[in-house]
């Protein structure tokens, strides 16, 4: 080790006694010094007006490490292999140029001695770069509250081993030539080769693997998320220890005399240990995985955690539809297919390795779908998906058609594009995209999927029907398709774990595997069988949602009068200038808030702070009588409360703004219930029920204008559906200091600390030249 050190010592005073690691780190330091700065003093800026504009704000969407850090260490991961080369040109060539190389042959050192010390002296002045990666870190610390120092740790970790990886790889390049130039060039070449090479040839099976495994690129960018594998450190190390190597095996064939054949079998031998080793040490199940966030948004949630846990080891088969001529189609493709594999499912491979990855391929178009013929102008299907193929850069082959797929799986009922299938033990589920790009599914959905999967009952949400009432799957302004059937919305029941459609009670009874009866806006008045049989449902216990309007109230007053509920005459209004006066600007009170995990209510229960809001269109006030057997707790209230009255009659919404008056009948009261939470124990559970006087606030239009979204749907489910995923809010969203201190950091960290540097690299080489 002593000859090692020595042989760095010597080294360092070389590279540090010429301009070259001077200009390299201070290049270094002030390109990340700018791009830090700049970010830091945008956003501070930009939070100084926020206060002046809302003094109550509570922060940025996002936290600093994702605003700030993670756009500043993705540059510096672009730019970082352009210093390196400097380094690293002439550290072993330059032996050779001086003639020095026969001194460092004939002396007691090995050849390992040299290799090692060199290497080591690259490392040193790595970490002397990375020192400046510190200070801004450290600046960061104190200029951002809640900043996750284990965070900074693992960007640390990740470019040191990055760095010492491109050093391993220039230095094994010096050695192969005398002269630095042409050393730096090809140093150059050989980093854009390997940061690109994980993207070729991955349309073809035979190389995929190898060159995704090969490439370097995306092996840092994880720990620079916070998230540290043993597969991506291995990486590196084997990287490091395989350059190394041939660059042992390089100088050691200068020493002595040595065939090409041996030579050449050499640096097999030790390219195969090495894929051996990188093969091995990125199987699932093998890897080991530390996520150092705070709110570990780099693993699954717990939730997602235990429905895998459920799963008895048995596979779990997951095929890929791609159709050719659909949406997302250049996602699903052979060339994607590590993407694919890597960046959606190793999350969930990491606590269940057996998954195992099926592909089928097709072209097909949807009944109506003329887009593709118009584009091309008297081309046939064929044609047209010859055409794609080329454009893709796919065999034509290896498409299957129209009529191959239809006996293959239906897919027309959904969207004829990128679409997956999750089969365990025989069981099938589709595993929709999240119309989003990339369309990859989120967390709720999977998890969603996954109950279906494992469940041995449908989860049923019955619409009554026959009444002009809202329908679940109807697609008009009225309706509720968008929260509940919208198969390309990654929020919708649907996807989420549970199904909605209609049933009648005209003729028969509301079926046993009914789980919640909604009953929403009818329009014409129920039959006394209909009645009678909603009745029944209520009295053996089955949970339900109401929804009625002021005008058509007398529709449901026979089966809600039954649950103990009177809605009163008239609609809730109040002066707005802004807007319609029958539109109740309203907020969950504390039980709406907790009766779901909704994400405001989260938010609200985290922040103690009420921040749900949803607008009740032409509600009407409830009064309860609890002689039936139920609890009430009403679900929304209005700030504006103190100026709302109920208008009496008919009420005119698109005209002058209406007048109180009591000689009318308008009456007002200290609280409105809109929406109430009914409750009772009955044949050994809780039955669940909600009523609500609008039924807007739910519709197409109005759904995520600030509603609390599946929140009814879930308190009657018993919570178990939807599978809420919800991320947890970053705290790390405020600076603590103002633009002008980060003004004067920007000044000190850009221009004074650079010119240290400097005045200080000067100095020392201008001492050196004069000795």
């Amino acid at each position: 080790m002593k000859k090692i050190f020595k042989v760095a010592q010597a080294e360092l005073r070389s590279l540090f006694f010429s301009p070259v690691a001077w200009f390299v780190v201070i290049c270094f330091y002030v390109t990340i010094a700018a791009l830090f700065t700049t970010m830091t003093s945008l956003l501070s800026n930009l939070q100084d007006v926020q206060f002046e504009l809302e003094p109550q704000f509570r922060g940025f969407n996002m936290g600093m490490m994702k605003l700030v850090f993670l756009p500043v260490c993705g540059m510096i991961l672009k730019l970082i292999y352009l210093f390196i080369p400097l380094l690293t040109m002439g550290i072993i060539n330059r032996e050779i140029t001086n003639n020095t190389h026969y001194l460092l042959y004939s002396s007691p050192l090995k050849t390992r001695d040299i290799v090692l010390g060199k290497y080591l002296a690259v490392v040193v002045i790595n970490v002397a770069m990375l020192l400046a990666l510190f200070i801004l870190l450290t600046c960061g610390y104190f200029m951002i509250v809640n900043v996750e120092y284990k965070w900074f740790l693992s960007i640390l970790l990740g470019f040191f081993l990055l760095m010492n990886t491109y050093a391993a790889i220039g230095i094994f390049i010096s050695s192969l030539t005398r002269y630095q130039i042409v050393a730096a060039i090809i140093t150059f070449a050989v980093f854009f080769v390997m940061e690109n090479f994980s993207a070729i040839w991955q349309q073809y099976d035979f190389v995929r693997d190898l060159t995704w495994y090969l490439g370097i690129a995306g092996k840092a960018e994880l720990m620079l998320k916070g998230l540290i594998t043993s597969r991506d450190v291995l990486y590196f190390v084997l990287v490091i220890i395989l350059f190394l190597g041939f660059t042992f095996i390089r100088l050691s064939s200068a020493q002595k005399s040595i065939t090409r054949l041996k030579l050449a079998g050499n640096y097999l031998l030790l390219f195969v240990v090495f894929l051996s080793f990188l093969y091995f040490s990125s199987r699932p199940g093998k890897i080991l995985y530390k996520d150092v966030t705070r709110n570990k948004i780099n693993t699954i949630s717990p939730l997602l955690q235990d429905l895998l846990g459920k799963l008895d080891g048995s596979p779990l088969k997951v095929t890929l539809y791609t159709n050719l001529l659909g949406r997302y189609a250049e996602f699903g493709l052979p060339q994607k297919r590590n993407t694919y594999q890597w960046g959606l499912w190793e999350e969930y491979q990491r606590f269940y390795p057996n998954i195992e990855f099926n592909y089928v391929y097709y072209y097909d178009v949807a009944k109506h779908d003329s887009s593709y013929y118009r584009f091309y102008p008297g081309k046939t299907l064929d044609e047209i998906v010859s055409i794609q193929s080329d454009m893709f850069g796919v065999r034509r082959s290896l498409f299957i058609t129209p009529e191959e797929i239809r006996q293959q799986i239906r897919l027309q009922d959904d969207d004829l594009g990128l679409i997956m299938e999750l089969e365990y033990k025989g069981k099938k589920e589709l595993l929709r995209m999240n119309g989003e790009t990339p369309p990859w599914p989120k967390q709720p959905t999977v998890a969603g999927t996954l109950k279906r999967i494992l469940r041995d009952k449908d989860i049923r949400v019955a619409f009554l029907s026959g009444h002009y009432e809202r329908k679940p799957y109807g697609k008009f302004e009225r309706d509720y398709y968008r929260h509940l059937n919208e198969k390309g919305s990654a929020h919708s029941a649907i996807n989420m774990g549970f199904d909605s459609d209609t049933v009648s009670v005209l003729h028969n009874e509301v079926p046993d595997d009914v789980d919640v009866l909604v009953i929403a806006s009818p329009m014409s008045r129920l039959q006394d069988i209909e009645t009678e049989r909603i009745n029944r449902y209520i009295g053996k216990g089955g949970n339900a949602i109401f929804f009625t309007e002021p005008d058509k109230k007398f529709i449901l007053d026979p089966v809600l009068q039954n649950i103990g509920v009177t809605v009163e005459d008239g609609t809730v209004v109040f002066e707005n200038p802004h807007e319609m006066p029958h539109i109740i600007p309203s907020q969950f009170t504390e039980a709406g808030i907790m009766m779901a995990r909704e994400v405001k209510s989260e938010e609200s229960i985290r922040d103690k702070i009420n921040l749900t809001r949803m607008d009740l269109i032409g509600g009407s006030n409830i009064l309860f009588d609890s002689s039936r057997g139920f609890s009430m707790e009403p679900l929304t209230f209005s700030p504006v409360n103190n100026t709302l009255w109920v208008k009496k009659g008919v009420l005119v919404v698109d005209s002058a703004a209406p007048v109180y008056s009591s000689e009318q009948g308008d009456y007002m009261r200290e609280n409105y219930v809109m929406a109430a939470k009914l409750t009772r124990r009955i044949n050994n559970k809780e039955q669940r029920i909600v009523v609500a006087t609008d039924g807007d606030f739910m519709n197409s239009l109005r759904y995520f204008n600030g509603s609390q979204g599946l929140a009814f749907y879930s308190w009657v489910l018993y919570n178990e559906y939807p599978v809420y995923v919800n991320e947890l809010r970053d705290i790390d969203n405020l600076f603590t200091v103002n633009y002008k201190t980060t003004s004067i950091v920007r000044y000190s960290l850009l221009y004074v600390l650079p010119g240290i540097l400097l005045i200080s690299a000067i100095v020392l080489l201008v001492r050196r030249n004069r000795k």
